[in-house]
């Protein structure tokens, strides 16, 4: 079977770059890193307030994908209009608190575990390995 392909989004910071790589790699995907750059005055909405468009952000050049992994404010918008404009299914995570509707995302991987009590299903069945608080932390069968 091959390997599924991923797009990476981040704002280009180095601590974010290694949280998506890591999970990449723990998923054994190959895959793109792409930086995402917000267009004009979106710069300053918070995603919550962005639209689902393309206008929102630069366009991102991608080929055939599988999973979308996100992480920081910046990539929040890109990764929801990518999965719905995908020609297939695709899942997307994000890392962090995307700060916008949960469902809008396959799987979240929060910082903070316990603020998220209600939507743990959202990573239930599903193992990653993830740095926090500077230690490696399993997350299982949450």
């Amino acid at each position: 079977m091959a390997k599924l392909k991923g797009v990476l989004l981040t704002e280009g910071m180095h601590g974010m770059i290694s949280q998506v790589e890591g999970l990449a790699k723990a998923l054994d995907i190959d895959f793109t890193h792409h930086k995402v750059e917000l267009n004009h005055f979106w710069k300053l909405i918070p995603p919550n307030l962005s639209p689902i468009s393309q206008s929102v952000f630069q366009k991102i050049n991608h080929d055939d994908f599988d999973v979308i992994i996100s992480c920081g404010r910046k990539s929040v918008i890109p990764s929801i209009h990518l999965k719905k404009t995908a020609n297939k299914k695709v899942f997307n995570i994000h890392i962090q608190d995307p700060k916008v509707d949960l469902n809008n995302f396959d799987f979240i991987v929060p910082q903070n575990m316990m603020r998220y009590k209600v939507q743990m299903s959202l990573v239930q069945k599903v193992q990653f390995i993830i740095l926090q608080k500077k230690r490696l932390v399993r997350i299982k069968n949450i």
